[in-house]
């Protein structure tokens, strides 16, 4: 199958576990963009259940509290950012768990990706597992948790082997989704990541399926120059869609 098997998109979120472990969560708090007043509420609202978690009986003390109902996706996600304050990953794991009860909507994807990072800076790699298997069965496509969780780990430095990366460009492609496509590629390029053959391939192809064959064949012109020679396919890929757009036709 051409999308991202179970299994595989667990190996591609934790290949680089060992460097996860090392990593520190450097991700902003401001998850909010106005100065709104539902936004200080929410700002409130982060600051107390963050205190709340420092001391044992968390539980008891959110439940006998309003707390429970001025949560959402965004106070969620902004507690998680703030481990390094609670300093237990484990509880941070029970919080988000507890949400899941109490908040009545569907958790925000970066927040799966915030705790995981938070478990694997702990060497807690049996529980990071388990959170992102709750992220695969989500209700979110495969495909869009897999990009988000590519996006999510580069913030913090850290990237999946490019192979995987290749993967993971060559399945959003063939999904026709573009826009999620781009800004993992845009991703590598900004992590400094070097293209090899099958991203180059990848990159052409997504040019053409976009009918930018222009792009496409400056990307291959690219490509020969880096010494990835382009194989017959890809030729006929740029030609295929130059023809369709009477590019063969230009000087």
């Amino acid at each position: 199958m051409g999308l991202f098997s179970h299994g595989h998109l667990l190996a591609f979120q934790l290949n680089n576990r060992i460097g996860i472990a090392k990593a520190r969560l450097v991700i902003s708090i401001k998850y909010c963009t106005s100065q709104s007043e539902t936004c200080k509420q929410d700002e409130n609202t982060v600051r107390e259940i963050s205190t709340i978690l420092k001391h044992n009986d968390w539980h008891f003390a959110l439940n006998s509290s309003d707390l429970t109902k001025k949560l959402n996706p965004h106070v969620v996600r902004a507690v998680l950012q703030q481990n390094h304050q609670v300093g237990d990953p484990k509880r941070l794991l029970s919080f988000f768990i507890w949400t899941d009860t109490h908040m009545g909507v569907p958790q925000n994807l970066h927040s799966f990706s915030i705790l995981a990072v938070a478990l694997c800076n702990s060497k807690l790699f049996e529980q990071a597992h388990a959170v992102l298997e709750r992220m695969v069965k989500s209700r979110k496509p495969p495909l869009e948790v897999a990009a988000d969780a590519f996006l999510a780990v580069k913030k913090v430095g850290i990237l999946p082997r490019l192979d995987c990366c290749n993967s993971l460009l060559k399945d959003l492609l063939k999904c026709n989704r573009l826009e999620l496509f781009w800004k993992v590629y845009d991703a590598m390029l900004d992590a400094k990541v070097n293209p090899d053959f099958y991203t180059y391939t990848n990159v052409i192809n997504a040019h053409c399926k976009a009918g930018n064959a222009g792009h496409g064949k400056r990307c291959l012109h690219e490509m020969e120059e880096k010494g990835c020679n382009p194989n017959l396919s890809t030729y006929n890929v740029v030609i295929g869609a130059l023809c369709r757009t009477g590019g063969l036709m230009k000087p």
